[in-house]
């Protein structure tokens, strides 16, 4: 959902009172003569508040707790800015709405770098791309052609979503949610998910979904999805650019360190996804 245009709206929209919020008290701990790598202000002195939700494999909240590619960066920055991690975990559309409210000091959640978002909060430079993906039986299908004549199925408010339905029409079935269209790739009714990276590794482990695999499609102008896949950045607080600033010098340090294709690889990300290229904006 967090890759998603509709995801976007929702956040827009929703009302923060209506998110269904809970806060976290905080992780790690902070040496009394650790000396931070930047300057830069926060809601809480001391500690850099990130609104989230569960997206495995790109973000895990558990009690309190922020683990998966994301939660590992996250505490590594923590951990050189000599500050704690507070998770305030919420509904999806209410994650972007706390950055944007002054309750949180960013979001964190595969969420695409997209022109809308730039409008209304600083984005971090790429931190890794999520590519959308084919989910079929041993990979067969893997590209937009061979798409032609199958039973395809994706979820509501995806990016590539009119393209397909220009490419495919009554064969494109659009499901309300991730787990529903991995159900029916699982039960044969259809034969190939169209979705990101990181859902899509998710949902195989979650089903076990013995046999199928991953396939990126090369770049076809059919579906503009293919040519610019989405770069993961971490919107936060629009006035506070000495803290964009830090983020960015922070992932660059980690995207030259190994750090982030380490985790992309433990948490079961395709090689591709390390690979950001220039910054651009969906």
């Amino acid at each position: 959902m967090s890759r998603t245009l509709a995801a976007l709206a929702a956040a827009m929209l929703a009302s923060v009172a209506l998110s269904g919020c809970s806060t976290g008290t905080g992780t790690g701990t902070v040496a009394a003569d650790c000396t931070p790598r930047h300057s830069f202000h926060t809601l809480t002195k001391g500690t850099l508040t990130v609104s989230t939700y569960t997206y495995a494999p790109a973000t895990i909240v558990k009690g309190g707790d922020l683990g998966g590619v994301e939660g590992g960066l996250l505490k590594q920055i923590a951990q050189w800015e000599c500050v704690r991690l507070k998770i305030l975990e919420q509904a999806p559309a209410g994650v972007i709405p706390a950055v944007q409210s002054g309750r949180a000091d960013l979001a964190a959640g595969s969420w695409y770098r997209t022109q809308k978002r730039a409008d209304v909060l600083n984005l971090t430079d790429p931190i890794y791309t999520d590519n959308m993906v084919f989910v079929s039986k041993d990979g067969a299908i893997g590209t937009v052609d061979d798409l032609k004549g199958k039973r395809v199925g994706t979820f509501e408010g995806n990016l590539w979503n009119a393209d397909l339905q220009a490419l495919l029409g009554d064969a494109l079935k659009i499901y309300a949610g991730e787990s529903e269209t991995f159900r029916d790739l699982k039960a044969g009714r259809i034969d190939v998910a169209v979705d990101g990276a990181g859902g899509s590794t998710n949902m195989i482990k979650l089903l076990g979904l013995t046999g199928y695999q991953m396939a990126t499609p090369p770049a076809d102008p059919a579906v503009k999805a293919t040519t610019n896949p989405g770069q993961i950045g971490w919107p936060n607080t629009k006035s506070n650019t000495a803290l964009n600033a830090a983020l960015n010098d922070d992932i660059a340090q980690l995207r030259s360190s190994g750090e982030v294709a380490r985790l992309l690889k433990q948490y079961g990300y395709p090689d591709s996804a390390a690979t950001v290229g220039p910054p651009s904006l969906l």
